[in-house]
């Protein structure tokens, strides 16, 4: 399949989404990534966590094909919205 990528946009969510990235809800009044485009099947909208796209940028092809939402280590949220850090190890 071919995905052809048409624009991006940073809203403020109306309803509760589930990030299409780590799979954990974006709740009301959260910002988030919405990415609009289309393959073989049509139009297609993504909506994700502004942080966990930040940490796609080095994606390629077939890292974005191969993804199953929730697959590996993503941010946790508090309830604004705002990642939580990981605890240091000593």
């Amino acid at each position: 399949m071919t995905w052809h990528h048409v624009e991006d946009r940073i809203l403020k969510a109306r309803k509760r989404h589930l990030c299409g990235l780590c799979g954990q809800p974006i709740e009301v009044n959260w910002r988030y990534l919405s990415r609009f485009g289309f393959d073989d099947d049509g139009p297609m909208t993504s909506r994700m966590h502004v942080s966990c796209e930040q940490l796609t940028k080095d994606w390629d092809a077939m890292d974005w094909e191969t993804h199953l939402q929730g697959d590996g280590e993503w941010p946790r949220y508090d309830p604004h919205g705002v990642p939580l850090l990981k605890e240091s190890k000593p």
